[in-house]
Parts: C-alpha cells; sequence; structure tokens
C-alpha cells in the first residue's frame, strides 16, 4: 500500500536541507522581475479549506514564474491588526468592555495582542507549508512591525497634503460592545436575519402651523409612519413622503390618517379597523404641513427642534412597497436620513453616547441602553399616549458586527475621511487598465469603485496603527506626521519611537506652528483596512518599490471586490494616480458538500488541519486546481478521493518507468530524446501528446488558465499515459528484444520526465520525490531543471485525432464488454465498427492492434455505410454553462437538426451555426453526439457509429484464457516474493492434465513473459519451496513455487 505521508515527509525533508526556493531566488535576482502581492489572510484562528485553496492557487503560480526565469518577489503578508484580533485577547483575558482594557492598560493589551498575532501568524505558516506553499514566509510582511506602520504614516501624509483627508460627522454603523464606527467599504458589517419590532405610529399634524399647506387640516389629522427602530424616535426631525406617488386620507373612527394609496389596506389589516376614504392627492401636496414630534414632551431638546418637524419631498428615500409611504426621518441614525437631514438644513441630532446609552441631550431618557432596553420604554411611552396603532415583529436581514456579531445602530460622530468623491472618475479609469479573469468581473468592480461613498479610516480602538494627525488643543490646527523620524524631529525627541502604537506614541506631543497651543495626536487608529490597502507600497522597502511596483497579478475570493481590491485601487490611485496591480483573477467561495456554508456550528466545517483524514496535500493541490478559479467549490470527499487515486496513479507510472529501466540495463538519469525512425505508433502519439500537453500548459499557465492546465495533465497522465500507452506498452514488451526495451524505456522516462517538470508546480511533493528517485543526478531539485519547450518535430495532430477515435471506440467496446458480463482479460474473436465516416475506418485501419490490445480483442474492422438511423443528442454538460437560460431552447433546436449537415460543417469549419427562436448559437463538437439506433445487446451506439462485439467464447479462446491467468499468477507470486522483474526465476508447477497441455503447448511464451529460466511440471523437484494453490477457472487448478534463479544453475 503506497503511503503519501511518506512521499510528502520525503519531500519535506529534501527541501528542509537543500532550500531550492532560495538558491533559485538568488540566482535569479537579476532577472525580470515579477511582484505577486500576497492578500493578507487575518491572523485570528485556524486555516480552513479555503484558506489552503487561495494558498495553492497562489503557490502554482509563482513556482510557474520561477520555472520561466522571473524573479519572483514573493513575500507572504498576514493581517493583524483590528478588531479580529482585539476581540480574541479580549475574550483570552476576561475582558468585556473598553473600560477593562483601560484597566488592565493599554500597554499591557497592546502587548498582548502581538503576541497572539506572532502565535497565530507561526501556526498558519506551519499549515501553508503543509500544503506546499513557496511563499516567502521568513520576511512576510506584519502590518504591526514598525516598518509598515511607518511606511503607512508616510503613504497617509501624501494622501492628505493633497486635501484629500476631511474630519466631519456622519451617522454610520455603530457597534455598541466594540464602541467603534464600521465601515461599509469593507466587510466589516455582516447580515444576518433578526427579529425586531414592527410598528405603526401615528403623528399629530399641528393645524395652527400647517395653515400653508395645500390639503385641508382637520383637527384629528395624523401622519402615520412604520418603523422596526423604535429607538431612533426619540430623535425624529422630520417625515418624508414621495410627491408623485398617491396618498389617501382615510377616516379610521374618529380619527383621520394619511397614508400611501397602495398601503392603505395593508395597514387596516394590520390595525383591524374599516375605513372610508375621504380624499386622495399627490404626496406632493402634503408640501407645508407640520406636526408635532412624538417626543416633544419628553425632551426638552425635542421642543427647541419644533420647527423642523415637518413633512419632505424625498421620491428617492421613500418606498411605496412597504410601511405606510411615509418615512420616520431621524438624521442622526441613518446615512439616508443623514443626508436628507444635510440637505434640508435640519441638525443632525443623535443623543446617544459610545456606550450605546442616551445622553443629556435625551432628557428624561438618558441613560437608557440601546437598543433592546431604549426600544422597551419607547414602546411603553407610545402605548401610553397612544400614539402606537400597531405593534407587531417582523424577522429580517439586519446589520451586525463581523468580529463580535453584534447588532449595530446607526449614531452620528465626528469621524475622519477619505474623500472618494474627488478621486472615484480616477479609481474607475484605472480600473479599466487592469486585466480581470474572469472579464465581467471589472464591471463588477467598476460598480463597487462608482458606488463608494467616502472612506471612513478612523476606528475608536486600541489594537491598530494610529491616524498620525496631531491637533492643537487651542486653535484646532491639525497637521500630518509622515514617518517616525519626522515626528522626532518634530517633537525634539533624541531617537524615533520604537513602537508607534498607543499609548506609546500619545504621550509624544509638541508645539503648535500657529500658537503657543501644544499639539496632541487625535485618538482614532486605522480602518484595519487601511493596512491590506496599502500593501502595494508599504509591503516593499523603497528600493523594491522602484523596482516592482505595480503588482503583476493578486488573486482573492469575490468578497474583496468590495474589500480589498477596492482599498487597493483607492490608496493607490489617491497617491500615485495609477493602478497598483496589472492583472487579477477573482476566487469563488467554498461550501460543504451540500453547497452549504460551513460552519462549527452547523457541524460541516472542515478546517485546514483536518483535511489529511481525507486527502494528501498534493490530493488535495490537484483537486482544487482543477475547478475553474471563479467557480463556487463544493468539497465532496469522495473527489479529494479521487484525486488521492490519480496520485498514486503518477507514484506507480514511476515504479514501472523503474521497472522498465531495470529489465533494459536503461539509465533514467541519462534520458535522451528518443529517435522518431524507431517508433512505433503509439509511440508517435504519447510523444506527441507529451508536448502538446507542455504547449498547451504553458499557453494557459501564461493566461492563469490553470484549471485548465491542470485537467489538461491530470487527463494525460490517467488516461493517455497510464491507462493507454503503459497498457500497450507492458504487452509489448513481453516479446521485445533488449535493445527495443531499452528505447521503450528511455521513451518511457523521456515523457515522464516531461511530465514530471511541469506539474511539479501542481503537484510538488510527488513531482520533487520521483524526479529524485528517477531523475536527479547530482541530488538537485526538479525545480532547478528549465521549463520543457515543447518539441514541435514530435507533435502530430493526426495522429493524435486518430488516437481519439481509437480511444473512444475502445471505451465503447469496454462498455459492450461490461454490459455482456465478459470480463476484460477474457480474449475476444473480434469487433467490428459500422460507420459514415471515412477518418473513423481510417484510424481503425490504423490502429487496429492498438484498439485490439486495449480490448483484448483478437480482431476489429470497419465498414463504411450510410445506412444509419442518426440521432443528436444534445451534451447538457457542455450546453448548460455555455448557453445558460438558452440552453433549453439550444438543446431542442440541435435535436432537431440535420446530423449529416451538423458533421460536414463541423468537419469544415470546426463548428455549427444553430438557427433557433432566440437567435443563432455556435455549436461545438463537444456539445453533442451523433448516436445510431441500437439493434442488439452486443452492439453499442458511438457519435463515430454502431459497434458490433463478438461476444462467442471458443475453446480455444477460453485456453488463452487460462494461459494469460497462469502467468498472471506466477507474477503475482514474484511479486509477493519482493522479486524484481528483472530477476531471473525458476517456476515448478503441477496441474490437471488439460492445463498441463496448455502449459507444454505456450512454455516458450510463459517463459518469456515471465522471465523464467526454466519450467518444471515436476512440483517435487522444488526442494520444499512454499507452494502456493490457485483456481486458474472453475475445475481448473494449479500449484506453483518459484525461486531466484542463482547464477550457474
Amino acid at each position: 500500500m503506497i503511503d503519501l505521508g511518506e512521499i510528502e515527509n520525503f519531500t519535506k525533508e529534501y527541501w528542509s536541507k537543500e532550500d531550492p526556493i532560495k538558491k533559485i531566488k538568488k540566482e535569479s535576482v537579476d532577472k525580470k522581475k515579477y511582484y505577486f502581492l500576497d492578500g493578507p489572510p487575518y491572523a485570528t484562528g485556524e486555516l480552513g479549506v479555503h484558506h489552503v485553496w487561495v494558498g495553492v492557487v497562489k503557490d502554482v503560480m509563482l513556482r510557474y514564474k520561477r520555472f520561466r526565469g522571473f524573479y519572483v518577489h514573493d513575500r507572504a503578508g498576514f493581517d493583524v491588526h483590528g478588531l479580529p484580533i482585539e476581540n480574541k485577547v479580549e475574550h483570552k483575558l476576561g475582558l468585556k468592555t473598553k473600560e477593562d482594557i483601560d484597566s488592565y492598560g493599554i500597554d499591557n493589551f497592546i502587548e498582548a495582542c502581538k503576541s497572539f498575532a506572532d502565535e497565530q501568524v507561526s501556526g498558519m505558516i506551519d499549515i501553508y507549508r503543509k500544503y506546499g506553499s513557496s511563499l516567502d514566509f521568513e520576511d512576510a510582511y506584519i502590518p504591526y512591525k514598525k516598518n509598515y506602520m511607518d511606511a503607512g504614516w508616510r503613504m497617509f501624509k501624501g494622501i492628505y497634503d493633497k486635501g484629500l483627508v476631511y474630519s466631519g460627522k456622519k451617522a454610520l454603523a455603530y457597534c455598541p460592545h466594540c464602541e467603534t464606527v464600521l465601515s461599509a467599504q469593507g466587510p466589516e458589517i455582516e447580515y444576518s436575519d433578526d427579529t425586531d419590532p414592527s410598528i405603526f405610529v401615528r403623528f399629530k399634524v399641528d393645524p395652527e402651523r400647517s395653515k400653508d399647506s395645500r390639503i385641508n387640516i382637520e383637527s384629528n389629522l395624523y401622519l402615520v409612519i412604520w418603523t422596526t427602530t423604535p429607538w431612533t424616535l426619540p430623535s425624529n426631525m422630520a417625515v418624508a413622503v414621495n410627491p408623485e406617488g398617491l396618498y389617501v386620507k382615510a377616516q379610521f373612527g374618529d380619527n383621520i390618517y394619511i397614508v400611501a394609496k397602495d398601503r392603505l389596506d395593508a395597514f387596516a389589516k394590520s390595525i383591524d379597523q374599516s375605513f372610508t376614504v375621504l380624499g386622495e392627492f399627490y404626496g406632493s401636496e402634503l408640501q407645508g404641513i407640520y406636526y408635532k414630534g412624538p417626543f416633544e414632551d419628553e425632551i426638552p431638546k425635542q421642543r427647541e427642534f419644533a420647527k423642523f418637524h415637518r413633512v419632505l419631498m424625498e421620491k428617492g428615500l421613500v418606498s411605496m412597497g412597504d410601511g405606510t409611504g411615509l418615512v420616520h426621518v431621524a438624521p442622526g441614525h441613518g446615512p439616508e436620513d443623514f443626508n436628507v437631514g444635510f440637505k434640508n438644513g435640519i441638525p443632525i441630532y443623535s443623543p446617544v453616547s459610545d456606550q450605546a446609552e442616551y445622553t443629556d441631550e435625551a432628557g428624561g431618557l438618558k441613560g437608557i441602553k440601546i437598543p433592546d432596553e431604549a426600544n422597551k420604554f419607547v414602546l411603553e411611552k407610545l402605548k401610553k399616549d397612544g400614539s402606537l396603532l400597531y405593534r407587531g415583529s417582523i424577522t429580517h436581514s439586519y446589520p451586525h458586527c463581523w468580529r463580535c456579531n453584534s447588532k449595530l445602530i446607526y449614531r452620528s460622530t465626528d469621524q475622519w475621511f477619505i474623500d472618494i468623491q474627488k478621486i472615484k472618475d480616477k479609481t474607475i479609469k484605472a480600473n479599466s487598465k487592469i486585466k480581470w479573469h474572469p472579464k465581467n468581473t471589472k464591471e463588477w468592480q467598476d460598480d463597487t469603485l462608482r458606488n463608494s461613498p467616502d472612506w471612513c479610516i478612523s476606528r475608536q480602538r486600541y489594537w491598530g496603527a494610529p491616524i498620525p494627525i496631531w491637533k492643537c488643543n487651542d486653535c484646532d490646527n491639525t497637521i500630518a506626521i509622515g514617518s517616525a523620524a519626522e515626528l522626532k524631529e518634530k517633537a525634539g525627541l533624541s531617537k524615533e519611537p520604537e513602537d508607534l502604537h498607543i499609548p506609546y506614541i500619545d504621550n509624544i506631543t509638541f508645539k503648535c506652528d500657529k500658537c503657543e497651543g501644544t499639539m496632541h495626536r487625535v485618538k482614532d487608529v486605522f480602518d484595519v483596512w487601511w493596512d491590506s490597502g496599502i500593501a502595494h507600497t508599504a509591503s516593499l522597502s523603497e528600493e523594491e518599490w522602484k523596482r516592482l511596483f505595480p503588482s503583476d497579478w493578486i488573486t482573492e475570493s469575490r468578497d474583496q471586490l468590495r474589500g480589498w481590491f477596492s482599498m487597493l485601487i483607492r490608496t493607490s490611485v489617491a497617491l500615485y494616480g495609477k493602478t497598483p496591480f496589472k492583472e487579477v483573477t477573482i476566487g469563488g467561495m467554498v461550501y460543504d458538500e451540500h453547497g452549504m456554508e460551513m460552519h462549527r456550528h452547523l457541524g460541516n466545517l472542515i478546517l485546514a488541519k483536518d483535511l489529511p483524514k481525507y486527502v494528501s496535500a498534493d490530493g488535495y493541490r490537484l483537486w482544487c486546481l482543477g475547478k475553474p478559479r471563479w467557480e463556487d467549490l463544493k468539497v465532496k470527499v469522495s473527489e479529494l478521493k479521487e484525486s488521492d487515486n490519480i496520485i498514486v496513479t503518477y507514484y506507480n507510472i514511476m515504479k514501472l518507468a523503474r521497472e522498465f529501466s531495470n529489465l533494459s540495463g536503461s539509465d533514467s538519469k541519462r534520458v535522451k530524446k528518443p529517435n522518431l525512425a524507431l517508433a512505433d505508433k503509439d509511440d508517435r502519439w504519447i510523444l506527441s501528446r507529451i508536448n502538446t500537453i507542455v504547449k498547451n500548459s504553458t499557453e494557459l499557465f501564461d493566461s492563469y488558465g490553470i484549471d485548465q492546465a491542470i485537467n489538461q495533465m491530470a487527463d494525460f497522465l490517467v488516461n493517455d499515459f497510464s491507462r493507454t500507452y503503459l497498457k500497450i506498452a507492458k504487452q509489448k514488451s513481453e516479446d521485445m528484444s533488449t535493445k527495443k526495451l531499452r528505447y521503450l524505456s528511455n521513451l518511457i522516462n523521456y515523457v515522464l520526465y516531461k511530465f514530471t517538470v511541469i506539474s511539479s508546480v501542481a503537484l510538488p511533493f510527488t513531482s520533487e520525490y520521483i524526479y529524485q528517485k528517477l531523475f536527479s543526478i547530482d541530488g538537485g531539485s526538479v525545480f532547478y531543471e528549465p521549463w520543457p519547450k515543447a518539441d514541435i518535430k514530435y507533435i502530430d495532430d493526426n495522429i493524435e485525432k486518430e488516437f481519439d477515435i481509437a480511444k473512444e471506440l475502445s471505451s465503447e467496446i469496454l462498455n459492450l464488454r461490461e454490459k455482456n458480463s465478459v470480463r476484460l482479460r477474457q480474449p475476444l474473436s473480434n469487433a467490428k465498427v459500422i460507420t459514415r465516416y471515412n477518418e473513423v475506418a481510417d484510424a481503425v485501419a490504423k490502429l487496429s492492434n492498438i484498439i485490439e490490445s486495449l480490448t483484448n480483442v483478437k480482431t476489429i474492422s470497419a465498414e463504411i455505410s450510410d445506412n444509419l438511423n442518426l440521432r443528436i443528442i444534445p451534451v447538457f454538460a457542455k450546453i448548460g454553462p455555455e448557453f445558460k437560460e438558452n440552453s433549453n431552447v439550444v438543446s431542442d433546436a440541435l435535436r432537431k437538426a440535420d446530423p449529416k449537415e451538423l458533421s460536414e460543417a463541423v468537419e469544415k469549419e470546426g463548428y455549427y451555426t444553430l438557427h433557433t427562436e432566440k437567435g443563432n448559437f455556435t455549436i461545438k463538437p463537444e456539445m453533442y453526439t451523433i448516436s445510431e439506433d441500437l439493434i442488439k445487446e452486443n452492439e453499442e451506439e458511438s457519435k463515430y457509429g454502431l459497434i458490433y462485439l463478438d461476444t462467442e467464447i471458443t475453446d480455444d479462446l477460453k485456453g488463452e484464457l487460462l494461459v494469460r491467468e497462469i502467468i498472471r499468477r506466477i507474477q503475482m507470486l514474484r511479486k509477493e516474493k519482493g522479486f524484481s522483474k528483472s530477476d531471473r526465476i525458476n517456476v515448478y508447477l503441477s496441474a490437471d492434465v488439460a492445463l498441463s497441455a496448455l502449459v507444454k503447448e505456450n512454455i516458450e511464451r510463459i517463459k518469456k513473459v515471465t522471465n523464467s529460466r526454466s519450467i518444471d511440471e515436476r512440483l517435487s523437484d522444488a526442494n520444499g519451496l512454499e507452494e502456493v494453490s490457485f483456481e486458474i477457472s472453475p475445475g481448473n487448478s494449479i500449484k506453483i513455487a518459484i525461486e531466484k534463479n542463482e547464477r550457474g544453475k
């Protein structure tokens, strides 16, 4: 049994001594650069299978680029600042609030965060290396290190000095637990279902102040709003309507309510009251209506704001599909509300503290916790004064903190921003110069950039890069400091500060240039996305940046379109006016085998450390690399095991190659180009195939078509090399001279050598192992080899097409065998192909011996005939992904097409134009098969014609099977005894009369195939050797003993 773990350990031990990547980088330092920018994973926990997936994709391209002679800048990176680690450390230390952190000591907390980050990074590196990552982990960029933070300050000052940084008040998402704002710029806000109150509330229209309205104002007239955030009602400042929407006055009992016409029935049903419509009008006629705010009696500040409590015309804010068509506006507690308030000159009223409690400005509500306590208080108040018309609940998607999972609130606070609006057009222009894989993701990124608000870069936390702005405590003058060196000079320090984190940096002050005041650093730290967003520059030294920028390629999953990719583009455009990377490959997401997201609580999470239970490192690499990068993955254990089976096949090919070398006396370390003049048809085919694979994989890797390259390699290894060529080679080697055997052995090694080199980018553990065992002359690594060139003289498109036909026909014949319960070891007399295609008949004629060998049929022939009932069968697996919503139309039309016309068009042009009601579609050969109606059980349909198989088993055929079984049993004994194929043996056997006769008839063949010096039918001469009994077939048994032939015996 092959232990793939032993192969991995062998290779790891070899790499630890040789360190080939380090040597390659040293030797290529003066060569053309290839700058890969690593997207930094958060160092907050154990890696999942998705982390390994993207790590493997990165690795395969870096290994390829090194082979191609580039100096590959491959520095790994890790994200370590921000809430992800803060929350982990808080939990570890038993801290729950900011106050707890202050008591523990901010300096102690910062040091604990550093230690946690270092520990996590170390564990992550071990996992990445376990799966073959060749990134430079020894010199990884870590954003908490001084050099990185210093570079970040320099970059920020550059943006600040361009006038792109400002401070201001905005209503942003706020985490009550973490006590900081969060930004929608990156994925800091996660949505999940929550249940909240769903209420209808009436606001009393003020007749006195509404005299100028266009509608009649009754004393019992109310505006009705709907909200799911009762806690924001104490901050209500206005009501918005759609000026183009239809509204009604409706009498409900003694009161008259204004609601949208389309929402009237739903509202009446909710409050369970009948109504009479008194009037209908457009929302624009509500202009000039004032109302009494719901908390004017309880909150003095709201009485001051009474003049703002009016109806606003805001079409964009108001939905007519839910609620009442009237929207409660609280500018201090929502981005849209904020914009409406700002536009209409309404104060931004947000009486909520950092601890998410009502402040003094909320009057008697001071100290009430938001949102739950506040919701309860508000509902009781509204019920008591009769304003609450309906109270229900709603389960809806609601924003939560990405790290502590607390429900977020929206709160207006003073923050620092980068003005994205000033550079938005430039970011979109820069994006147009980036090459995206797949192409349509460019438009996705355009949309993200086009709809971006200004970037809130400030956070009210501890573990992060401090924003390097110092502000005067007297005149409010602000300046940005661009480095630790500048700070040293500005503050008159004796040396640069060693640590740029808080609290250390906050102890440094200096005199204001404009007055005699003292400059103090503002208390905020950067948004953690600032750290990764400046990696294009901060991860490099100044000398490296001059040589390497911009990055040649990056890759991460599609969620980074609004995350990392956007941040990189914004910071680079703000600083340099250009894109920071040239090409990007978008990755999909990873799910379990049922398409569900993986979570611990669902019991379906597979961590990277658990993968060895299911698959080897190279097996996992092969599996995920064979999937299109941008598609979602479903982790299926059965598929992982299939990948390992391919690795086992690769290993077995190596063993077979070594056996051929031993049998022929050839040296696998001295591989020569095979002489085509001596090649058989199958030899010419495999030589063509390996060089086609080299050619194709080179072109595909150059264009980042990783999955296509890997799938072609895997298909070649399994179907072309192992199942086809080597099967033929083993059979024909039975009757070969030593000279021909040497030729065959060299050819196999030539093919395997080329494959070992090109596959090493994807299967580094197995390829290195095989290279060391077969090809390494001086102990050097496979990665020292040059990338193979395709030997054009070996490539023969015609013979490849002929073999495609032969392989397809062979597969169909094997299907017929299975259908008729005839095992492959049993020889059959003949098979016949009836076809309308000349090229099929020609292929059968030229490669009849190949098909016969693969199918164990004595003879095969082909007959051309037009008398076939042809039908076109669409291949949905190819049509669906290509034509998507039009796939059914295409399939129906394709079935009705003329098979002969289709075949002729494809043969001539390579495609067929299919006319349908939805337009014209290009049909390629892989999208269909042409089949014939079946006649008998021993006939099979194929896209090439009708196949007939003679399944009658004669006595001669039975006898041939028995001889083969005897040979197989001898070879099994050889293997069990540990003898190599090159070891000559003596065979002793005892059989019944029938078998004995067969042995005598075929003794020379048996001796040659089994490499036996003698075959003695007197088992008594075995001199005590172990005898093994076999039942060759029902009623036929044999006893066999073997020994290694000693010299002179």
